[in-house]
């Protein structure tokens, strides 16, 4: 896991590089349900996307840097939807800069992410990480942070302690309280629906009305609301409170999503974040039954079924950052087996995030989109894990992964 980033060690300048990228020999999707090109170029001029199409038919200027890279695949840029950058407070031991590096590229880079979404972390510590970064001293993704979240009274879940997160006891605070959060930097506000407080006990609700109030007065800054919903319950109650993003399944709720819920979640136009590997995850670190670990990720999984049958809106995310395992090659096989094809992750990794977070021209691969790709190492075929196996990545046009960054 990332540590607090709220002192960030003086970082070197980028490594100069051409001002055109000719990628050569690859298998390009250029957007889910597209059909790919085969043997294809694509021209990177600056931070933008000059030119695409079929290496017999595509003119590679002189001048490129020419990244040869037979038999891959190349992708728009990744993203995860939920990520964590520590949770240390001001006073946190801080790593030095190589190390910062190290982890943005163990967590992030490798796997090809190059936007995330932070939804829980120190926010001045994760502002300060992105100005970096978008600074061009140290290569990483581009990054949106909730900061930490909000919890309803005394509803701290118990798996953070002892650190306490900030609480909305009434509407009444609410207004201030989100105001003062994207003051701060936030691009989005986290709330916890239902919150595990202690383990063993029914979970923490937060009240209705707050949750409206949260997202009254986010949408007037022009954030989005994100919910960890934990069981059925808080889900249905974030859904109809308006809120815009479902950060897990709620395999905890012990029971699978019926006709009403997802008719609801649909309409109201929720994007959901799976986050089917951090069950797995959890309940080995547990240690409990293998019987046990099949039958609640096959919950999750059954959820996520269901919502994608009924026309729900999937973002890819992992909860990386507090899941200390940022290998996402489980993930991709677990939405694989609750019956999403290649497309439909594809757009959970590209065009749904960036039309959910509204930035334009990104998502895509085409002429005057921006720079965002990711290449992995073979086409994805019968196992869809191949989207792990990421050779380079670029963000904006700059080489933020593989040989020769």
């Amino acid at each position: 896991m990332l540590a607090s980033f709220a002192l960030i060690a003086a970082l070197s300048q980028p490594t100069p590089r051409s001002a055109v990228t000719a990628i050569v020999g690859v298998t390009i999707f250029t957007e889910p349900g597209a059909r790919p090109i085969e043997d294809g170029v694509i021209i990177i001029s600056g931070s933008t996307i000059q030119a695409i199409g079929r290496r017999a038919v595509t003119t590679v200027p002189r001048s490129a840097r020419v990244v040869e890279c037979a038999g891959c695949a190349a992708f728009a840029g990744f993203w995860n939807s939920h990520v964590h950058f520590g949770v240390g407070g001001p006073g946190a031991t801080l790593p030095p800069a190589a190390a910062i590096q190290a982890g943005l590229d163990s967590m992030l880079l490798r796997y090809g992410f190059v936007h995330v979404l932070d939804t829980g972390s120190n926010l001045g510590a994760t502002v300060a990480l992105r100005r970096r970064i978008d600074s061009g001293e140290l290569p990483g993704p581009e990054i949106r942070t909730a900061g930490f979240p909000f919890a309803p009274p005394n509803g701290s879940p118990f798996y953070i302690a002892p650190l306490k997160l900030p609480e909305l006891r009434s509407p009444a605070v609410v207004a201030d309280s989100v105001a003062a959060r994207v003051a701060g930097g936030a691009d989005a506000i986290k709330i916890f629906a239902a919150s595990p407080a202690e383990l063993g006990k029914p979970p923490v609700m937060m009240d209705r009305a707050v949750i409206r109030a949260v997202v009254e007065a986010a949408h007037a800054r022009g954030r989005l609301v994100a919910a960890h919903p934990t069981t059925n319950a808080g889900a249905l109650g974030a859904i109809e409170a308006g809120v815009d993003i479902l950060l897990h399944t709620t395999p905890d709720g012990d029971e699978p999503w019926d006709r009403a819920f997802l008719d609801r979640a649909v309409a109201a136009k929720i994007s959901l974040t799976p986050t089917l590997k951090l069950w797995k995850w959890e309940l080995e670190r547990a240690h409990r039954p293998a019987e046990l670990v099949t039958q609640f990720v096959g919950l999750a999984q059954g959820q996520l079924r269901a919502f994608v049958a009924a026309g729900g809106d999937v973002l890819f995310g992992t909860d990386v950052g507090y899941m200390t395992d940022y290998d996402p090659s489980d993930e991709y096989r677990f939405m694989q087996a609750a019956g999403m094809s290649l497309d439909q992750i594809l757009a959970s990794l590209t065009t749904n995030p960036a039309r959910r977070f509204g930035v334009e021209k990104s998502g895509k691969l085409a002429p005057s989109y921006q720079a965002d790709l990711v290449l992995t190492s073979r086409v994805p075929a019968g196992d869809l894990a191949a989207l792990a196996e990421v050779r380079f990545a670029w963000r904006a046009g700059r080489q933020v992964w593989g040989e020769g960054r």
